[in-house]
């Protein structure tokens, strides 16, 4: 069988290689879908799939597609599949041939049909497309036209109120959205176009939603705790986030909310860059938020380029305004290094290593000598870009890392101890304990175009958020925020956390001798209620709290026992399973 897929020994599967991905023509005729309604195949224009609800699909190629020796790509990015076999998810006709290999199925015509059955349909976006590719038996490759199913609406169950903690402009910034069932979550009801109530310091107003989404801005009334409510009248009411303006106010700094780690369309996602960052900014009430796309080719599923980087570029500007809503841009390299850029040249920087407009160039596994040989040279380059002063670089999966490279991959500024992919803290507690000064993140790194998605489970990231300390919110404060190390990670509740040693923030570096006295303080207030309090000193719990309410305000003394470098920081347990994390006071 000489599928794409059948690449040489020790490469990464060549199925994604870009040769037919660049040279793709577009192709008139592509495949034809039914969906089953139940009892019969019907056409996808009068059948909507129930979102988050199987269902299945009948693929049928024409006979333009159908020549001998030719091979249909299928492309299925859907996270939610990619460790089904191909039996569980397909169902094919007798002696087909035909290989599964996530995200692409292959299939040798003539054949009459593909069935994909118990398709597990995403709750987002509103569209979500089926991609194809055609190579012929002469090498020629196509592309087919997309498929669109659209998602079906159910009702509204409940109204989620989420307001910004950034009060620039003494204003009250939020949004209010009418939502669907837990196994829909974070999906706007696009039918839901009622009014809504806001009752806010003692008043209340009414507030039209738009396709179940509707922004607001209230003037600040004064600095004290305040939360906002939304009601819909003998139906459901939502309550906002605990808000209190005068939190840091000692400091002069604000917290600005952001998911760290997005991907869209343009990679391995799913939805539009832009409708991506509209659900950020407007469902979810974020201050900001990072663009992750992948840029190494042989992973990535659609090319990376510098015009794609250029209509990137010119969204992230247009969508940027200051003091409301900052887009961060960012690159994903191989699965585990996170790129942020805060200048206008990024593709200036990025090295033929990284990204190949070529077709010459793929990555070599990394249970490889040569792989392991090309990854040092990959770790030399991300220690260039980490010291550039407009970059910052952020590592997730340290535990895979340290397992293949045999040793802890190149310091970095920055550690995602909040994600969905792994527990919280696995790796980062050895580069704390190896003297790196580094900053702790939190990203969902959502491949469904939901940012700041929800959370289930105990102790298991399921959802990421970051907290960033800042003067202004603007990209410049944000990226000297992140530099200085003023942030702390979050599962997704946006509770209000300040720890100080002897009045140094997080981040910081404190100097003090053996036997110096040390007084840490640790404040937080929230609308989940707050379980226990854990502060940790050189990797060890020092002081456990219990606490079984909505606020603490606790101290505790000790006596620094580190000779030479240490670290600091709280770690704290929500009655709901839901953690967060101080990034750490530094000890001399």
């Amino acid at each position: 069988m000489d599928f794409i897929y059948n690449g040489e020994p020790g490469w990464i599967s060549s199925v994604r290689s870009n040769k037919w991905r660049i040279f793709a023509q577009p192709a008139q005729v592509g495949l034809k879908t039914l969906v089953w309604n139940g009892e019969a195949w019907c056409k996808t224009e009068e059948y909507h799939l129930p979102a988050g609800k199987p269902a299945k699909m009948k693929l049928i190629v024409p006979e333009e597609l159908n020549g001998s020796g030719n091979i249909l790509m299928i492309f299925l990015p859907f996270n939610s599949i990619n460790q089904c076999k191909a039996e569980e998810l397909f169902i094919l006709p007798e002696n087909a041939d035909a290989l599964w290999s996530w995200p692409v199925l292959e299939v040798r015509t003539p054949v009459e049909w593909v069935i994909v059955k118990d398709f597990p349909v995403p709750t987002q976006p509103e569209t979500i497309f089926f991609d194809g590719w055609l190579r012929t038996a002469e090498e020629k490759f196509f592309a087919l036209p997309e498929m669109p199913f659209y998602l079906a609406d159910t009702p509204a169950e409940s109204l989620q109120v989420r307001v910004s903690n950034n009060f620039s402009g003494k204003k009250v910034r939020g949004s209010v959205t009418a939502e669907q069932s837990q196994a829909a979550r974070f999906m706007a009801d696009r039918n839901f176009n009622n009014e809504v109530v806001l009752a806010y310091n003692g008043k209340e107003q009414k507030l039209a939603l738009n396709k179940g989404n509707a922004v607001f801005e209230l003037p600040l009334e004064d600095n004290e705790p305040f939360e906002i409510k939304a009601f819909y009248p003998g139906i459901t009411s939502g309550e906002s986030n605990y808000c209190d303006p005068g939190f840091l106010s000692d400091l002069g700094y604000r917290i600005a909310w952001g998911d760290m780690h997005v991907h869209t369309r343009e990679s391995d996602g799913m939805g539009e860059p832009e409708e991506v960052m509209q659900r950020a900014r407007d469902w979810q009430k974020l201050d900001f938020m990072a663009f992750n796309e992948h840029i190494e080719h042989s992973l990535a599923w659609r090319v990376w380029s510098r015009e794609k980087w250029a209509k990137l570029r010119k969204l992230y500007e247009e969508s940027t305004v200051d003091n409301e809503f900052v887009i961060i841009p960012g690159f994903e390299y191989y699965s585990y290094c996170n790129l942020w850029c805060f200048n206008d040249e990024y593709h200036t920087y990025l090295s033929p290593e990284f990204n190949r407009e070529t077709d010459y160039y793929r990555i070599k596994r990394i249970d490889t000598p040569e792989g392991k040989l090309q990854h040092e040279e990959v770790q030399k380059m991300i220690a260039k870009f980490a010291a550039k002063k407009d970059w910052l670089v952020g590592y997730h999966r340290l535990e895979v890392l340290s397992t293949q490279l045999g040793k802890l991959p190149t310091p970095v500024q920055c550690l995602q101890m909040a994600h969905y992919k792994r527990p919280p803290e696995v790796g980062s507690m050895d580069y704390l304990l190896r003297g790196d000064k580094v900053a702790f993140f939190g990203g969902t790194d959502t491949h469904l175009g939901m940012p700041a998605v929800g959370y289930t489970g105990d102790r298991t990231a399921n959802s990421g958020l970051t907290a960033v300390l800042v003067k202004e919110l603007t990209r410049k404060n944000l990226h000297e925020a992140l530099c200085a190390r003023r942030t702390y990670a979050s599962l997704g509740a946006r509770t209000l956390c300040d720890m100080r040693l002897n009045g140094a923030i997080m981040g910081e570096t404190l100097s003090l001798a053996e036997g110096d006295a040390m007084e840490i303080t640790f404040r937080a207030a929230g609308k989940e209620k707050l379980k226990r309090l854990e502060i940790v000193i050189n990797g060890e719990n020092a002081f456990v709290q219990e606490l079984a309410k909505n606020t603490c305000d606790c101290k505790f003394k000790a006596v620094n026992k580190c000779a030479g470098q240490g670290f600091v920081f709280a770690r704290l347990h929500l009655e709901d399973g839901r953690m967060l994390w101080t990034s750490p006071v530094y000890l001399n």
